[in-house]
């Protein structure tokens, strides 16, 4: 999987972010990184289902 770069504040292109070596974990920063800026409210959803799904995922065996 290669991730582009998103676009940051007002439209710049920032960083994909970093491999952590999980690929579960790596999924989820994705897809977080890949909400875009135009919605709020989308932002705080994804943040909020990024951080669930973390949890679940840094909780198991």
């Amino acid at each position: 999987m290669s991730l582009q770069p998103h676009p940051g504040p007002a439209g710049r292109s920032a960083a994909p972010p970093p491999s952590t070596g999980d690929e579960q974990v790596d999924q989820i920063l994705a897809e977080f990184a890949s909400v875009g800026a135009d919605s709020r409210q989308q932002q705080v959803q994804a943040a909020a289902e990024a951080h669930r799904r973390l949890q679940a995922r840094l909780s198991s065996p």
